[in-house]
């Protein structure tokens, strides 16, 4: 059965009741970690030479890796929130005792497929910089083009990455599967479903404009929302919620009804339009 959008936002406001603190401090744990790691990228290469450059990609790329293996452990204590079971921030460090090395080639996969559409910004820059160090006015418009070339970059990066968005799901719930499985797996269950997964992404747009609107800080309750009903999303394409029980779903929307009525209400999904 596939759950209209609005219903898989409902379950996810649900699960998220009494978790959105912990939830909120992992990410942050793990946003400091890579802040960390890109601190020491630019006391240890810093400087506008090639060299200090591509070391410094590098550098971010490595941490970026070892960041992932957290995010994959974040992803899991989503799955445990959303199944009923107890999680805490020791869960964090889950995927790295469960064969890291699969996350981490899936995170190349995926840095992969971002720095080679973000290359082009990278490069502008680079180049740019040098050019205009001299003229503010002209550092200022190079900025803004790098900015947009970034953005259309990373626009694209996410709809070809869109395919593999389970696979840290996939590898969670399967100890035995390999980095490639899961990402093959990703895709068929993504087969049919990008016009769904992309209106769900989308219904978000308002409170994300909120979120920056409020220097960046209403986006701490705003990712957990987003990121939940994810899971749910994941959830409903590997049949789980359908295995539950059948009046979960059903009671859980009429014992909250005055909670909902704190939220716009949703949309129908898109193809409930058609």
């Amino acid at each position: 059965m596939r759950r209209k959008t609005s219903e898989l936002k409902i379950k996810a406001r649900i699960q998220l009741q009494g978790n959105y603190s912990m939830l909120i401090g992992a990410t942050v744990l793990i946003s400091i970690i890579a802040g960390v790691g890109s601190s020491l990228s630019v006391a240890l290469f810093g400087g506008s030479s090639l060299l200090s450059i591509v070391m410094s990609q590098i550098f971010s790329i490595i941490v970026s890796l070892i960041a992932s293996v957290f995010s994959a452990g974040l992803s899991y204590m989503y799955l445990n929130i959303s199944r009923g079971k107890k999680t805490g921030y020791g869960d964090l460090f889950y995927l790295f005792q469960q064969h890291p090395d699969r996350v981490i080639m899936v995170s190349i996969v995926l840095t992969g497929i971002e720095y080679i559409f973000t290359l082009p910004g990278l490069i502008w820059s680079y180049q740019s910089t040098a050019a205009a160090a001299t003229d503010i006015m002209a550092l200022l418009e190079d900025t803004l083009v790098m900015t947009a070339i970034m953005m259309v970059g990373l626009v694209f990066a996410t709809l070809v990455s869109m395919p593999f968005t389970f696979s840290y799901f996939l590898l969670i719930d399967h100890a035995d599967m390999g980095a490639g499985e899961a990402i093959k797996t990703s895709m068929k269950l993504m087969k049919g479903n990008y016009g769904r997964y992309i209106y769900m992404l989308l219904s978000f747009a308002g409170l994300l404009i909120l979120g920056v609107c409020s220097l960046y800080i209403g986006l701490l309750w705003v990712q957990p929302y987003i990121s939940m009903t994810e899971v749910e999303f994941y959830r409903d394409l590997i049949g789980e919620l359908d295995k539950s029980e059948p009046q979960t779903m059903d009671r859980a929307m009429n014992e909250n009804q005055n909670y909902r009525y704190g939220y716009p209400r949703e949309a129908d999904d898109y193809n409930a339009e058609a």
